[in-house]
């Protein structure tokens, strides 16, 4: 069985956060978990998934701004991808 996240029956890879959203979020707020599905079309809010790991890529950070956080994020995804090609 490969590993990803499910949602419809299919296998999506992505990017996921579990955490506070440091960046973003306020202390009192309690920690989120967030996916980010690539090549995923459609809304699945409200709606059941399962998430598997194949690796954690870094801790959380607060970026001093949200531009900053959108270039990690690219250098994530593209980190993501790699790690995904090597496992199949």
């Amino acid at each position: 069985k490969r590993q990803g996240t499910q949602a419809n029956w299919w296998i999506y890879y992505g990017l996921c956060n579990i955490g506070r959203r440091p960046t973003f979020a306020y202390k009192s707020e309690g920690q989120s978990i967030e996916a980010h599905l690539f090549d995923f079309k459609g809304n699945i809010y409200g709606k059941k998934i399962e998430i598997q790991f194949l690796k954690r890529l870094r801790p959380e950070i607060k970026f001093p701004h949200p531009a900053s956080l959108a270039k990690q994020i690219v250098s994530d995804r593209i980190k993501a991808l790699r790690i995904i090609t090597d496992y199949h």
